[in-house]
Parts: structure tokens; sequence; C-alpha cells
């Protein structure tokens, strides 16, 4: 699961909450485009701590290590996903605020629909180890991101 949400939705990846912020910044909004930029600071380490977790992960496989850490890592997982999820809120947040191209509304709807599906996967993982391992993460507690409203197509004017 961390190997597919590092390489799926950080680093370059276009379904990343971060590309689709990043296009933000050609906005004439000063607020907007002051938000973008800090979220770019803030992509650098969100992406350092995702590598460097994927890292220790595949590390701790191999080494047969990684049922020692399990809890440990899945509430590294779970914080990482809540992270992210709060700049999907945000950005739903500023997308209220400001028409934006529908190219844009499609790109983050798609990444919605994989994330969704993803934290569904997650969740599912999250109540078994519950079982097995007896952690502490409660299923619900990964919340799913929400779409935006897709933009109407302009109203055709009746011929004069």
């Amino acid at each position: 699961l961390a190997g597919y949400f590092n390489r799926r939705f950080t680093g370059d990846s276009s379904l990343s909450i971060f590309a689709i912020i990043r296009s933000l910044l050609t906005s004439d909004n000063a607020r907007v485009w002051g938000w973008a930029r800090e979220t770019e600071v803030a992509q650098r380490i969100f992406n350092t701590w995702c590598d460097s977790f994927t890292d220790r992960v595949e590390s701790d496989i191999r080494t047969r290590r990684f049922i020692i850490y399990l809890r440990t890592y899945q509430s590294e997982l779970w914080l990482i996903n809540s992270h992210y999820y709060e700049f999907m809120e945000q950005f739903c947040e500023v997308a209220q605020s400001m028409e934006l191209p529908s190219e844009l509304i499609d790109q983050y709807n798609r990444l919605v629909e994989e994330y969704n599906a993803f934290i569904q996967n997650f969740r599912d993982n999250i109540a078994e180890l519950r079982r097995v391992a007896r952690t502490e993460i409660e299923p619900p507690s990964v919340k799913f991101a929400k779409a935006l409203p897709g933009t109407q197509p302009p109203t055709p004017q009746p011929p004069e």
C-alpha cells in the first residue's frame, strides 16, 4: 500500500494533488498564488517523508523485520494519508472560491476516484489488521475525498 500510494499520489505523478495545486500558480489571485507556492514547499517535505517511509518498509520486508514494526507502519501510513487528505480539502475550499478550468476539475475528480479506491483498500486492510494484530486505528478514520461538481456546458443562445 505504501509503495502504491507513493508512486501514484506523490512525486511528479499527474494524479498528485500537488500537481493539481501547482496549476494554480498561474492564478491572478495573490492569495491563491501564495497558497499554491507554499504548498509547493510542503510538497518537497511530504515527498521526502513518503520516499523515506517506503524505503523503510521495503527494507524491513527484505530483512523480514516488517512484522515487528507493523503497528508503527500502519500508524505512519494513516498519518501520511491524513495529511494528504488535508491538502485535498484545502484544494476543494480554494476551488469553491474561484472558477477553475474544466480540465483541472476533471483531473481532480480522476484523482478523487483513484484516491478513494485506494482509501477503501486501506480501510479494508485496517479492519483486517485490527482483527489480527490488534491495531488501534479505526477504518472510518481514513476519510474519503470529495469530488468537485463538474462544469456546466454553456447554455446555447437562440439565433437572432
